[in-house]
């Protein structure tokens, strides 16, 4: 395989990347035949038989980004097939995660015989047996972790059944498996697919790479414009960070803020193709998403008033949104490189959020204390939690018990060392070839000594920009108080990830610095 440039040579020296990989990487993206993936030919009969006979079919969705995206996919392929259908997805905070009893009974009771969950539903046990109970079918669609004996339902499409090529696939990926049953190729099921593989962080490999790069090259056409319109700039060209940083989280906010929105109209936004449907909706969904700003920054304020000695920090507000805890958790773990639990208290109940660091396993942390819980559950670096509010001495008591003589090493970032010379436009340009960046094949990190021409604060002199010799920006957030330290180098080696910032027509090599390591 021929690389010209000498940059993306390094790169891929440095990533060591097998045969396969790379041929996902140069070659055309190419979409797997659906009826590859184990549980579609079922799913597919299934949904025959539903129309066949005149009935109609439930789709139950989750409320973030992800399960937004499956929900719209398949009402849309379903309304194509020729398919009656619903959809309904919970209120996270008067409802939780996931297909409920109550939920099931309301569409029983509306003469519903058949339902299908979209990102959500290998832990809906109760549901699953509400279901079986009333001899109605269950499509059970998911791709989160899952118990086997647990499972009850007609048909299972999850990623952990197929090939490996499938099994990187987001709750919207296997959704999309089955729209393209439905009504073969869909340009907006691959962008929403696209979408919430990127907003769950899904690795960027296997027919997930396919959807992302398809996904991306559809958006750049200008297909799609409920979700185009989403970006914060109309004229510049949507990536994965894109994605990450403006699109996922508007369409996560209706979720977030459901004491203010619905996630359910967020759906309709997105099957929308009235013009003015689409302009409403986006300046609503702009509103809300800088009201969702706002509340997480009060609460972060609140929090670091709240930071105490102990390595794992506990902080609650009576004020604290319950919707927007794990985004400050998640914030003040990684800018302390603690473990944090962000808890909101009403009526009785702490519910909160916890995001760990390496090396506390939150999956099996909580495991001596679960009977204070009244809910838990999550993975190794972040989970979800509540317990009434009498037990909160006992569940700190724990947690300062189990976590004060834990030993925290930073993980070492895994550099690619350059001459600051080799960061030009041209050689960052030709690094677009390896995109998507994402979990599993991370965009790289260089370390380069520079040479400092000129220091600047920004935001209120809360961030800083230092300006190389060479005109390249070095921007290192949350860092303003140590601008005189800078000024008084000549020399520093930074650190970060690398792209190019266009401002009014003017494109900089634009590092976002991790570390600095001075001299």
């Amino acid at each position: 395989m021929k690389i010209n440039n000498e940059l993306v040579k390094i790169v891929l020296d440095a990533y060591d990347l097998d045969e396969e990989k790379l041929n996902e990487i140069f070659n055309e993206p190419v979409l797997s035949n659906p009826y590859e993936a184990k549980g579609i030919l079922e799913c597919g009969r299934i949904l025959k038989k539903v129309k066949d006979e005149k009935e109609k079919i439930l789709v139950c969705g989750d409320y973030d980004a992800d399960g937004i995206c499956a929900t719209a996919i398949l009402v849309m392929a379903l309304k194509k097939a020729g398919i009656e259908c619903g959809y309904y997805i919970p209120d996270r905070l008067t409802e939780g995660y996931g297909l409920n009893v109550n939920t099931v009974n309301n569409a029983l009771a509306k003469g519903y015989k058949y339902f299908i969950t979209v990102d959500n539903g290998v832990k809906a046990v109760e549901a699953m047996q509400a279901i079986r109970a009333a001899n109605a079918t269950l499509i059970l669609t998911d791709h989160h972790n899952y118990d086997e004996s647990e499972i009850l339902c007609d048909c299972f499409v999850h990623p952990f059944k197929m090939d490996s090529k499938f099994q990187t696939l987001s709750g919207a990926g296997v959704a999309c498996l089955i729209a393209r049953m439905l009504m073969k190729e869909s340009r907006e099921a691959v962008i929403l697919a696209c979408v919430a593989a990127i907003a769950d962080c899904m690795p960027v490999w296997g027919e997930t790479r396919s959807l992302i790069r398809l996904g991306l090259k559809y958006l750049n056409q200008g297909c799609y414009p409920a979700v185009n319109r989403l970006k914060n700039n109309q004229f510049e060209r949507c990536d994965e960070t894109t994605i990450g940083f403006q699109i996922a989280p508007k369409l996560n906010v209706t979720g977030r803020l459901a004491d203010r929105a619905k996630a359910n109209n967020t759906v309709r936004y997105l099957l929308s193709n009235d013009e003015r449907l689409i302009d409403s909706g986006v300046v609503q969904i702009n509103e809300l998403n800088e009201i969702r700003k706002q509340i997480t920054m009060e609460m972060v304020s609140i929090s670091e008033r709240q930071l105490s000695e102990a390595f794992f920090q506990i902080v609650h507000d009576d004020t604290f949104h319950e919707g927007v805890v794990g985004l400050v958790a998640g914030r003040l773990a990684n800018q302390l490189n603690k473990p944090f639990m962000v808890l909101a208290h009403k009526d009785g109940l702490y519910k909160g959020s916890i995001r760990s660091v390496e090396g506390l396993d939150l999956t099996t942390f909580f495991d001596g204390c679960l009977d204070l819980l009244e809910a838990y559950g999550g993975h190794a670096m972040a989970a979800g939690i509540s317990f009434k509010e009498e037990a909160y001495e006992e569940v700190c008591h724990y947690i300062e018990e189990n976590s004060h003589d834990f030993v925290y090493e930073k993980p070492v970032l895994n550099t690619i060392k350059l001459d600051e010379t080799m960061l030009t436009l041209e050689n960052i340009d030709a690094l677009n070839c390896l995109r998507p960046f994402g979990t599993g094949f991370e965009a790289p990190i260089f370390e380069v000594k520079v040479q400092i021409k000129e220091v600047k604060t920004m935001g209120g002199n809360a961030h800083l920009k230092i300006i190389s010799q060479l005109n390249n920006e070095y921007i290192l957030f949350n860092e303003g108080a140590g601008a005189e330290q800078y000024r008084q180098c000549t020399e520093v080696g930074f650190i970060g990830n690398v792209s190019i910032n266009s401002f009014r027509g003017r494109r900089t090599v634009s590092m976002n610095v991790m570390e600095s390591v001075f001299s």
